[in-house]
This record gives C-alpha cells, sequence and structure tokens, in this order.
C-alpha cells in the first residue's frame, strides 16, 4: 500500500491555528508527512503539477484533499474520511446516520467559526472563510448557552433574576451593534465574538468564584480576568476600527452583570432559611 503522502496532497489555511493542529494531527495519526502537506498559498503550483482544480475558496473554507492518481478533490469531512479510511481501512466508522451527522456539523461549525475560536492578523495572503448563516448562527446559540449555563454553575439567587438579567445585556450588546457597526456582517462578526469570548470569561471567573476564598486574591483574579479578556476580545475584532475601546467596554458591562449576579448570591446564601 502507498503511504499517505504517495497518495494524497493535504491543503491547509496556513495562516489559521485551528488548521494547524488538524495538520499536525494528519501528520501524526494518518500518516501523511511533510511533502504530503501544503500551504493553502502552494494552490496554483499545485494546479500546474497535476493539473486538477483546486477551488481557492472551497480550499479556504474548508481543508483541501487531493487524490495524486486521479485528481479528485475533496473539501472538508469528506477529504478526512478519506484520509482516514485509506490509511486504516479496518476503521469502522458507527453506522447510525445521527453520528456522522454529529461529526459533520460539529467540523463545519469549527471550519467557519475558525477565525472567532482563533482569530489571526490579516495580511494581504491571509484568506477569508464565506460566511455561513447556518453555522454561524449556530455557533453563536452554542456559544450563549454555554455562557449561560457556565454563570448559572455559581449563582445562587431567583432563576428570573439571573435570565433577565442575562436576555438584558445581550440585548444591549444586540443594540452596540447597530452603533458601532453599518455592515450586518460586521455586526454578526462582533455578536459571535462576544458570545465565545463570554464562554471563556465564565469558565474562568467561574475557577476563580470557587478557589478563592480570601479577598485580594479574588481581586488579583478578576483583575487578571479583566486584562485577558480585553484582549481576548480585541484579537477577535480584527475587522473594526475602534477594537480597544469597544472591547473594553464590554468588559465593563459583562463585569457590572457580574457583581450584580454576586450581589445576588451573596443575599440569598445570608437570607433566613437558606
Amino acid at each position: 500500500m502507498l503511504s499517505s503522502n504517495d497518495k494524497f496532497k493535504v491543503f491547509f489555511d496556513d495562516h489559521c491555528g485551528v488548521c494547524a493542529i488538524g495538520s499536525k494531527l494528519a501528520k501524526n495519526k494518518v500518516g501523511v508527512d511533510e511533502e504530503g502537506i501544503q500551504k493553502l498559498s502552494e494552490v496554483e503550483e499545485l494546479n500546474q503539477n497535476y493539473a486538477c482544480q483546486v477551488d481557492p475558496q472551497k480550499a479556504c473554507n474548508e481543508l483541501a484533499v487531493v487524490e495524486k492518481e486521479t485528481n479528485e478533490v475533496q473539501y472538508g469531512w469528506s477529504g478526512i474520511k478519506a484520509l482516514i479510511a485509506y490509511h486504516q481501512p479496518t476503521w469502522k466508522w458507527p453506522h447510525w446516520s445521527w453520528m456522522q451527522s454529529i461529526y459533520y456539523f460539529v467540523y463545519k461549525n469549527i471550519a467557519f467559526n475558525r477565525r472567532v475560536i482563533a482569530p489571526v492578523k490579516i495580511t494581504e495572503n491571509t484568506c477569508t472563510p464565506e460566511r455561513s448563516p447556518v453555522f454561524s448562527n449556530t455557533f453563536l446559540v452554542g456559544c450563549l448557552l454555554l455562557a449561560f449555563g457556565a454563570s448559572f454553575i455559581w449563582y445562587r439567587g431567583e432563576f428570573l433574576t439571573f435570565l433577565g438579567m442575562y436576555l438584558g445585556f445581550q440585548i444591549l450588546e444586540l443594540l452596540k451593534t447597530f452603533v458601532f457597526y453599518k455592515s450586518a456582517l460586521n455586526r454578526q462578526a462582533y455578536f459571535n465574538a462576544q458570545a465565545y469570548v463570554s464562554v471563556l470569561f465564565q469558565l474562568v471567573y467561574a475557577c476563580i468564584h470557587w478557589s478563592t476564598f480570601f479577598v485580594p486574591f479574588y481581586l488579583l483574579g478578576l483583575i487578571f480576568l479583566l486584562v485577558v479578556s480585553t484582549i481576548w476580545m480585541k484579537e477577535r475584532l480584527y475587522f473594526s476600527k475602534r477594537k480597544w475601546l469597544i472591547s473594553i467596554l464590554w468588559v465593563i458591562s459583562y463585569l457590572f452583570v457580574q457583581l450584580f449576579l454576586l450581589d445576588q448570591t451573596f443575599q440569598t446564601s445570608t437570607s433566613p432559611g437558606f
């Protein structure tokens, strides 16, 4: 049997941290070596050498896998399955259609939202994945639900108060997008970014909340979280001209919500009958 390197060429977005992890997995787990992994910027060279037509935009959206013998190009999850099936022919994929749908759904969400998950510095050679309304919105809803759940881990007040505060903050953020951005694409990108950073903020805040009982340590942890969250947010607003200002405003607003909920939690825990 030929090695995966002799059989396939794999193209990935070399300006994407998530894609770089995927290419390393292809090397370590699927047997594709350095020569079999090529940068997306080299797609024209591949077209000349192998007479195949790799669509640069499709290859930007998802991983491109080229079979050398036939010059057949497969993108995304289909290409990944082809690599695994060739390298590990005894691998048995689950026959349940819903499992295949989950794999496909997770991959698509990561591929089309990777600029939010791992932002990059935009240059002339940086490709831009096409916007997918379906996967952009499912990513947004998933992040909002995760942030909601992570907040509720440590909250001990009334549920309706918590829900009202959380929804109120998100509505405020939605209105803010119309103030700072004229483009609907940028408004969606901002809302996705703040939802994703909300998840990171809540997870770290929950750790600080439960692990620090000494007030100075709690304050130091909170200051650290505010600084990191501001940087997280700023890095994901690559499309914005006022990213520092917008990031700072978001962190202050989010901190206000957290302190209000913390106050409600404290009042509930010290009330008679609790």
